[in-house]
């Protein structure tokens, strides 16, 4: 009798989702998040066992119980879904939006942003209200290949606003090692920020850098980097909404800091804004403005 050997069954896994996991540390007595994912649906674990769901674009409310101020952790967890039915965890995370006003803030982690690696807009600013704080203070988001769009700080839904937002007391440094496809990095009022690494056009494919109004930021290097302008300039003083550019006014670069900036450039015709930094006296404009640049504020 032929012996036949028995077949075991091939297990197949599912897709495994994309997921962003964050602590909510101090909020107002509603806290806000909205997301896009591949699906277009997304689902939310709060930390009391309860969850909710969304289309893309929805922004989804959460009822913080008082006291607001430094408040017992609270985790959540994101996961991309078929639907809102079915809630099967498949896909992957496009977009994060913790946009809030008043005291609404949330806690994040190096960790959270490596479990969406195809995340490609990621927007944590606060549109009024004296508080925005990012949690640690390092955030590091190098490697995310298909990142575009960051803006974290005073932010309105457009571009850089002096008047809008609050201040951002905890965040020392941004990482953005490895975004090939960032476009767009605004990155603003954090009296603490000292460093931010990455900006160069081997890494990244930068069209506006603003970086305004963080007072404790006295050097960067963005190596070849070149900023055209296709836009007509709007605003008043130097806040400007333009699709080609460099915001620095207000930061705190000293004479020699401003000048690496300019020698660093790659040629261009986009504006170059300085205004209210240490160095602005006595630098050389001119660096950059034999590249094309058009400087304010210097």
């Amino acid at each position: 009798m032929i012996s036949v050997p028995s077949i075991k069954p091939v297990l197949t896994k599912s897709p495994l989702a994309d997921y962003y996991d964050g602590t909510i540390v101090q909020s107002s007595a509603t806290w806000r998040i909205r997301l896009s994912t591949s699906t277009g649906f997304y689902k939310i674990e709060w930390w009391d066992g309860t969850t909710s769901t969304a289309a893309n674009g929805s922004f989804v409310s959460k009822a913080v119980v008082a006291p607001y101020n430094n408040i017992t952790p609270k985790p959540f967890k994101v996961y991309s879904i078929n639907n809102t039915t079915d809630q099967l965890k498949i896909g992957y995370i496009t977009e994060i939006w913790h946009q809030r006003s008043g005291t609404s803030r949330s806690q994040t982690s190096t960790s959270n942003f490596r479990n969406c690696p195809r995340l490609q807009k990621l927007y944590m600013f606060s549109s009024s209200g004296t508080g925005n704080e990012i949690r640690p203070s390092t955030l590091d988001l190098s490697g995310l290949k298909e990142l575009t769009d960051l803006k974290i700080g005073a932010l309105d839904t457009g571009a850089y606003s002096s008047a809008a937002g609050g201040l951002n007391t905890t965040l020392t440094s941004v990482d953005v090692t490895g975004c090939s496809s960032l476009q767009q990095c605004y990155i603003s009022k954090s009296n603490n920020l000292t460093s931010i690494t990455g900006l160069n056009s081997a890494a990244n494919s930068l069209i506006i850098l603003v970086l305004a109004l963080n007072t404790a930021l006295s050097s960067l290097r963005i190596q070849n980097c070149s900023f055209n302008n296709a836009s007509t300039y709007t605003g008043s003083g130097y806040n400007y909404l333009y699709s080609g550019g460099v915001d620095i006014q207000s930061c705190g670069f000293n004479a020699a800091a401003l000048d690496q900036i300019y020698t660093d450039l790659a040629s261009g015709n986009g504006i170059i804004v300085v205004a209210n930094n240490p160095g602005t006296p006595t630098d050389d404009p001119y660096i950059a403005v034999a590249k094309g640049y058009t400087l304010l504020g210097t």
